[in-house]
């Protein structure tokens, strides 16, 4: 096979890796932390950008070598992590809210307000644990229920408690259809006790250790990849 032809395919399989990557992002981060569980959510997610840039980049490079296209090595490099960046991008953006601490400490549970609530059946084990007020007709529930799903079946969370208000019908059927088949649940009729603790917004999530003690607290999608390395640091 001539020199000019595999460069030709390296480069389209190149280019094709980052398109790829870049297209299934969430998926392939998942992959990637959980192979290599060091490196962690925020670190991984910045080496995965880097990847697909670099990628790209590469592809382009070779494509530029098999037709003989006489360009700056250091410029063609340049060009193409620039648009694999771009590609990666448009495919999954950077929000404003995916890095940094966007939890609070200044709000807490009480253990023994959740166990005169649930007929003293709640209980941590001694245990920490990702404790989640749900809404099971919030649609930032569903997608946050899934995340942690995700979190659990990786093996990068600890005990996942959730609590629902309404009919235990309803809560086993959004657990089901959105990742919670395995969370711990209680349910909690007192409506005004459930919304002034989970401070009126869905999903509510606290994470506290074995004691009880709130470590972070998190309303609505602001658990992002910053989150997920403290969430791992407990499990």
């Amino acid at each position: 096979m001539k020199t000019t032809t595999l460069n030709s395919i390296k480069g389209i399989l190149f280019i094709g890796i980052s398109i790829y990557l870049a297209f299934t992002f969430n998926d392939a981060l998942t992959n990637f932390v959980t192979k290599i569980p060091f490196i962690g959510w925020v670190k991984g997610s910045i080496i995965l950008r880097i990847v697909i840039s670099f990628s790209f980049a590469r592809g382009l490079q070779l494509l530029f070598k098999s037709f003989s296209i006489r360009i700056k090595s250091i410029f063609v490099v340049s060009i193409g992590a620039l648009l694999g960046f771009t590609i990666c991008f448009i495919a999954q953006p950077i929000y404003n809210t995916d890095y940094g601490t966007f939890g609070t400490t200044e709000l807490s549970i009480q253990l023994d307000d959740l166990k005169n609530e649930t007929t003293t059946e709640f209980s941590l084990n001694k245990k920490p644990a990702l404790v989640v007020f749900f809404s099971t007709n919030c649609g930032s529930c569903k997608e946050m229920s899934i995340k942690i799903g995700e979190l659990q079946s990786m093996g990068n969370a600890p005990q996942i408690i959730t609590l629902f208000p309404g009919t235990e019908a309803d809560a086993l059927a959004f657990m089901n259809e959105n990742g919670g088949q395995n969370f711990d649940y209680y349910m909690i009729d007192n409506d005004e006790f459930f919304m002034k603790t989970a401070d009126y917004s869905f999903p509510s999530i606290f994470l506290v250790n074995g004691k009880g003690e709130t470590i972070q607290h998190w309303n609505g999608a602001l658990m992002n990849y910053s989150a997920f390395d403290l969430i791992e640091s407990y499990k």
